[in-house]
């Protein structure tokens, strides 16, 4: 028997907060203000659902964790419940792993948290996010300053993303730019289409000569 996802994480929103609701309704893929919001109200909405976002990949990371050690026969079919994507959930899993909850720096994302993740020294993870906090580094600085750091990575070129890129898109692509940077191209251009669950990703690769 097929499963089919019966809830997406964003569609219990309204149900995370019980003691301070977001004012409005929310579905899947909608908010819908209340004909009578005011200006104080809307702007709670906002930072209510900005906290849910900035959280949202710690609590599934969380929530993995504990039904695969709770009920690992059962684990597989309950996770493609989510929706969500093999690579968002094993990093979710992963770096909620390595960062238990006392470990996780309350100034920062869980994205910054995901770049030096796979630093094995526990004390220069903490410095490397005690430098992100005191130098204010987005999660793309401080990718930089632990390659520079660690003097084994190779370091990754710069790149400016939207700030309306949602936090899944931005790990997605970090970790893209990473496996690429190790990439020796064979040929001077290539093309590479694959599709998703939900939709299709193009993308070409030139090959830099002289």
């Amino acid at each position: 028997m097929r499963l089919t996802p019966q809830f997406n994480i964003e569609s219990v929103m309204n149900t995370i907060a019980l003691s301070d609701p977001i004012p409005g309704e929310l579905t899947d893929n909608a908010y819908i203000p209340s004909a009578h919001m005011d200006y104080e109200e809307w702007q709670r909405a906002g930072s209510l659902m900005t906290s849910i976002q900035k959280s949202i990949n710690w609590w599934i990371g969380d929530w993995l964790l504990h039904g695969e050690k709770t009920w690992p026969d059962k684990f597989s079919q309950a996770i493609y419940l989510t929706g969500k994507s093999d690579v968002t959930l094993r990093n979710a899993a992963w770096v909620s792993n390595v960062f238990p909850p006392d470990d996780r720096h309350p100034d920062l994302s869980y994205s910054h948290h995901f770049e030096v993740a796979s630093v094995k020294s526990p004390e220069e993870r903490r410095w490397l996010l005690s430098e992100a906090v005191e130098q204010d580094l987005s999660s793309s600085q401080l990718r930089k300053l632990r390659n520079n750091n660690l003097g084994d990575a190779p370091e990754l070129p710069s790149l400016d993303m939207p700030s309306h890129m949602s936090e899944d898109l931005r790990v997605a692509v970090s970790g893209l730019m990473e496996a690429l940077t190790v990439y020796k191209p064979r040929h001077e251009d290539e093309e590479v289409q694959f599709s998703l669950p939900w939709g299709r990703v193009e993308m070409r690769i030139i090959k830099q000569t002289g």
